[in-house]
């Protein structure tokens, strides 16, 4: 298999990756998923850990929306790839039925959507 089919298969979620996701990858896995193969990021945490982990990332792209909107070229860009990681890990927190309640009708594309 390639390593681009490897990337693939590996989920775009950071919080639904595993220890075996990360060798894929070729990166350096946290102690956390060393300590727990098998489990992704998520089922590490308790619901209050994942609670402060997301608030944390819609915070840090909440930072960059400002400078994103009044700012250049590099700001959009930072804001894009924060949102590369927020996105993903909303969803499958959705998905996985983890979403804490404050973010229950949270929507980051609309929430943090760049004029034209």
């Amino acid at each position: 298999m390639e390593k681009k089919e490897k990337i693939r298969q590996i989920p775009e979620a950071s919080l639904a990756q595993t220890l075996a996701d990360h060798k894929k990858m070729g990166s350096t896995p946290s102690q956390i998923l060393k300590d727990n193969p098998g489990k992704t990021l998520a089922e590490t945490m308790s619901d209050e850990q994942l609670k402060v982990f997301i608030l944390k990332q819609v915070n840090d792209v909440r930072e960059q929306y400002g400078p994103a909107i009044i700012g250049g070229e590099l700001e959009r860009k930072i804001l894009k790839i924060a949102l590369n990681y927020l996105v993903p890990n909303i969803e499958y927190l959705r998905k996985i039925k983890r979403l804490p309640a404050e973010l229950k009708d949270f929507d980051p594309k609309k929430e943090f959507s760049l004029p034209s």
